[in-house]
């Protein structure tokens, strides 16, 4: 992606305000911030303007930082100028500033893997490393140095030094913060309470750490409180509000804590007034960091818990939610098999209601029948040992004493490498031992129809060319046994003449080009007796493949044999016919030749009558 189509319309606008917004915040808070400096090397106590900055870098993808970074130009001159701070200081203030909030954001987003967040621990250490330590400590060194080149009176360069370090870590730890967790972070402190009560709490709190930091930071030293046990005053209510109200609420207080307390310190007000300006100073954020950073881990830590228990109960939620789903019996047993959790379907299927399960009178035994109770008592010994017993079959009992075939898988609970328990699972199988009957069933009466057909069936493996099942018919056939059949290639039960048939079936076949069905062949039986027979074949294919073939075979030798007689006496007919329409055919001419005779005689007689007249 190149620059013109990165910086599209949507972008620029989001760019534009943000800088223009982000200069504005600068620029007041650096006017704040030099309020708060320390004349005249102009070092901030509370430099406000970079938790801003880092906090605006924090928030952003990395592609609009430059942006952000040239937006504070003008805001930091436009702050340094008029309180007389040249323009030389004030650019180096500027180069001094990008690196420290440039190191910071960086190495918190790339360590936490650009997904920073205050309510985890890690990301707690990640932030005071980088932003709190780091970030200060490298950008302190051309900061120090700018400001003491071009002063040539005042403090050391390692006075200096402290001065700017100090400032910015306990900017970063009290402003950042509280402004990051206003900006990105989910308040989880209310949670479940009642409004009313909560801020009620919340207003209460407030008042007391006030009136606290003002007693013990602000306030004049009385009699009573003029031990060093006045800096603890606070303390108890820090406490309260890292406990009872999270993050948020202990950064806040943090940060006006800070605020309070620098700025009466830098007008010489407080307890931290006796000293030089530095020191009063360097005293006083030496107190709040060290003070503020335990309740801040502590708030983290409190709200890291809560959020890993509401998580705890989320999960909790969706197992039971997901195990009451199922359909099969889900339970978890302790060490003298009394249950500690068990599902929906497991009360559906025994019968029992929950109170019965609590109540503790019921162990995973009495769910069993009494003649495998035995055998569950040691498997369940097997799966305390650490011995994998696999899928087993029992048989359950219910509560109102029906019983039913199961199979149980049960894994031991494992808790600090310690056996607390057992967690398994529980299937009914009466419907699949149903099944099952009703398959033996249907498997003995299809043994029964192939036994008895009056037909021959059988099985081939058509790769093997060897039977996979025959029937008696077969048997009687070919006068083989079921057993010598099984080991007989099919083609040595047929003559040469049908084996040829049967070759060019299986050619076409494999093929793939369509064969002829039924197919007759002629069987030599194992008595050397032939008969004809006639095959209807279906053939099974796998992944296109024929694999095996199903057949019928019916004996067709009478048949063949009634044909050839049939042929015969038809033959025997027609020529018997043939006889009888030549017979016909001669009788016929006698008859007509007898005719012609006749008048040949009769005109003989008349001559020979008229002879002997004369």
């Amino acid at each position: 992606m190149n620059f013109q189509q990165w910086l599209d319309v949507s972008s620029s606008k989001r760019v534009f305000l943000g800088s223009i917004i982000l200069a504005l915040s600068y620029y007041l808070s650096a006017k704040v911030g030099l309020v708060l400096s320390v004349k005249p090397d102009y070092i901030s106590v509370l430099w406000i303007p970079n938790a801003v900055l880092l906090t605006s870098l924090l928030v952003t993808p990395y592609r609009y930082w430059i942006f952000f970074l040239i937006a504070i130009i003008p805001a930091e001159l436009a702050a340094d100028i008029p309180e007389g701070i040249s323009i030389k200081m004030s650019a180096g203030f500027i180069i001094a500033d990008w690196i420290e909030v440039l190191i910071a954001a960086s190495l918190v987003k790339k360590l936490t893997k650009d997904e920073f967040k205050f309510h985890q621990l890690n990301h707690l250490i990640v932030f005071i490393c980088a932003a709190v330590l780091m970030g200060p400590f490298y950008a302190a060194f051309p900061g120090a140095f700018i400001n003491w080149w071009l002063s040539s009176q005042g403090p050391s360069f390692w006075s200096r030094w402290i001065m700017w370090f100090m400032g910015d870590a306990l900017t970063h730890l009290t402003v950042t913060s509280t402004l990051f967790v206003w900006l990105k972070y989910r308040y989880l402190g209310q949670r479940s309470r009642e409004p009313v009560l909560f801020y009620s709490e919340l207003t209460v709190l407030i008042t007391l750490i006030i009136l606290s930091v003002h007693i013990a930071l602000v306030g004049e030293t009385g009699m009573i409180l003029s031990s060093p046990a006045r800096f603890l005053l606070p303390m108890p209510f820090l406490l309260w509000a890292a406990v009872r109200f999270g993050p948020r609420t202990i950064f806040t207080a943090s940060f006006f804590i800070t605020i309070i307390s620098v700025w009466n310190t830098s007008h010489g007000y407080g307890i931290f007034s006796g000293s030089t300006p530095p020191e009063n100073v360097f005293n006083l954020q030496c107190y709040l960091m060290i003070s503020l950073t335990p309740f801040m881990f502590l708030s983290i830590l409190m709200e890291e818990q809560k959020i890993n228990r509401d998580q705890i109960r989320i999960n909790e939620s969706q197992f039971r939610e997901l195990a009451d789903f199922l359909p099969q019996a889900i339970f978890e047993i302790d060490l003298e098999s009394r249950f500690t959790f068990v599902n929906q379907s497991a009360f559906n299927q025994f019968k029992y209601t929950p109170e019965d399960i609590d109540s503790g009178r019921y162990t995973a035994l009495d769910m069993i029948a009494a003649q495998d109770q035995e055998l569950a008592a040691q498997n369940i010994i097997k799966v305390i040992q650490g011995e994998d017993v696999g899928l087993k079959e029992y048989i359950a009992l219910r509560k109102d004493n029906v019983t039913f075939p199961c199979l149980i898988r049960a894994s031991r609970i494992v808790r600090e490498r310690k056996t607390i328990g057992l967690r398994g699972f529980l299937i009914d199988i009466s419907e699949l031992k149903n099944m099952e009957a009703y398959i033996k069933e249907s498997e003995a009466r299809y043994d029964q129809i192939i036994q008895f057909s009056p037909v021959g069936i059988f099985e081939v493996d058509l790769e093997k060319r060897r039977f996979i099942s025959v029937n008696d018919v077969m048997c009687g056939y070919t006068g083989y046994s079921e057993k010598e059949l099984l080991t007989i290639d099919p083609a040595e039960l047929l003559t040469d003449g049908s084996q040829k048939t049967l070759e060019k079936l299986l050619e076409d076949l494999f093929a793939g080009k369509p064969v002829a069905s039924p197919v007759e062949y002629k069987i030599r039986a194992r008595n050397k007796q032939e008969f004809q027979v006639l095959v209807n074949y279906r053939f099974h294919y796998e992944n296109g493949h024929p694999k095996r073939a199903s057949a019928l075979v019916s004996d067709i030798t009478a048949i063949r044999r009634a044909e050839e007689e049939r042929r015969i006496l038809e033959t025997q007919l027609v020529q018997a016919q043939k006889m009888e329409s030549l017979g016909t055919l001669a009788g016929g001419i006698a008859h007509d030749f007898n005719n012609l005779l006749t008048g040949i005689h009769g005109n003989i007689s008349l001559i020979k009558l008229d002879t002997d007249y004369r």
